[in-house]
């Protein structure tokens, strides 16, 4: 990366922080105006341009206020990876109303315990998922099923009791703008839920900031993106690795995103020929299998220059550059609700990095006893920072330039 990227990187970052004005709506709507006809989105056999994207956003955005949809509600959105996904987040973001990332993969007493701590009072959900939804509404008293819109163009009069169909509501509005909300950078746009090992999943809030500083940041810089590359995401939406890493990194930088219906070890490769994909966003696991399953022939011969995710297991990094001719990998790390960043752009095996931000870096790399739980502590009673070699634990200093927003529950945020 030359000097003169990552100054016009820094430059484009300052903006953001001082006039906080970028949002996901307005993203969307900018780059309609500035690509306009260009290709953004390409799902199977589908293409659609910045501009048409916006329109669609806009026809769910007016849809849905006319069911009392208004800014700062919580809508639950359940669907699988789809073009319609985006258009749901983006039209309610346009809204100014807070969308929560439901997991397709959670049932029961996890997607209720998801449901009410988001507060949600609507959900847009697909076929495939109402069945799911649908056992759950009994045990979430604040959703009723008339607060149900099924997104399914082939459903026709076929419905549930009480479930409302978007495509009859779409047919009763138009595609103009919807009227301005009052948003900044710093409102929430969505809520992406935690994985929930050390208990039931907390809703961490996300902010519009951190969805255009996360493609900012890790698009421009990290994959060093241009309108003339196209990003392939083979992970789930309802992730902020796919959410907020790829739609946004796509987005913001103006590039075409290639959309996966769902990782397949089998159609990996043959839809990054596809797409004919210039960069990856992946998590380490579907990495491992990858190199774990038999060559195949569309697993070279490709466009890919770049890939970016996390949890690459370094013993397989060499073997990713050398057997798929992916010759730069950019392992970041991150946690969903984390205020601290960091990112290998030097290429260095295994490494996850440095802060992208040297001159704000509120980073702290300390002595940490993992048997006992406790800091290592100087005289002055302050942590120790690690020399290299040894283990330690990434505290993130919480201030102007790098917030932590939490969760939807104030005593979880607090306690963290």
């Amino acid at each position: 990366m030359t000097r003169w990227h990552y100054f016009r990187f820094l430059l484009r970052y300052l903006s953001l922080l001082v006039r906080r004005n970028r949002t996901l709506g307005g993203t969307v709507a900018d780059m309609a105006r500035q690509r306009g006809a260009a290709v953004f989105c390409l799902f199977k056999d589908r293409e659609i341009s910045f501009a048409d994207f916006n329109r669609a956003a806009n026809h769910r955005a007016n849809a849905l206020r006319a069911t009392g949809v208004d800014q700062g509600l919580v809508v639950g959105l359940l669907m699988d990876n789809s073009p319609e996904f985006l258009l749901t987040l983006t039209a309610l973001a346009k809204l100014g109303a807070v969308t929560a990332l439901l997991n397709t993969n959670v049932r029961g007493r996890a997607l209720e315990h998801c449901l009410r701590i988001s507060g949600a009072s609507r959900v847009v959900v697909d076929e495939g998922n109402l069945p799911t939804l649908l056992s759950a509404l009994p045990q979430v008293p604040q959703l009723l099923a008339e607060e149900v819109y099924l997104d399914d163009p082939n459903v026709g009069a076929s419905l549930p009791e009480g479930v409302q169909s978007l495509q009859s509501l779409l047919a009763l509005t138009n595609d103009h703008d919807p009227p301005e909300v009052p948003l900044t950078s710093q409102d929430v746009l969505c809520y992406v839920y935690t994985s929930g090992t050390t208990g039931l999943p907390k809703a961490a809030r996300i902010t519009h900031y951190r969805w255009y500083a996360a493609g900012l940041a890790l698009g421009f810089y990290g994959m060093q993106l241009d309108e003339s590359d196209t990003v392939y995401c083979p992970l789930p939406l309802y992730h902020s690795n796919g959410s907020v890493v790829a739609f946004g990194s796509a987005m913001v930088t103006g590039c075409r995103l290639a959309l996966s219906p769902g990782f397949s070890v089998s159609g990996f490769w043959r839809e990054v020929h596809q797409y004919a994909a210039t960069r990856i966003v992946y998590i380490g696991e579907i990495l491992r299998y990858l190199v774990n399953t038999a060559p195949q022939s569309e697993e070279r011969g490709h466009r890919v220059t770049h890939i970016l995710g996390n949890g690459l297991r370094p013993d397989i990094w060499q073997t990713i550059i050398e057997r798929f001719g992916v010759p730069v990998i950019r392992e970041f790390y991150a946690s969903t609700e984390g205020n601290a960043v960091t990112l290998n752009v030097n290429g260095v095996p295994g490494s996850v990095g440095k802060a992208i931000l040297r001159t704000s870096d509120n980073t702290l790399l300390a002595r940490y006893d993992v048997e006992t739980g406790e800091y290592e502590r100087d005289a002055q009673g302050r942590n120790v920072p690690c020399q290299p070699g040894e283990t330690g634990e990434l505290l993130g200093q919480v201030k102007f330039t790098t917030p932590f927003h939490g969760y939807t529950n104030l005593a979880e945020t607090e306690e963290k």
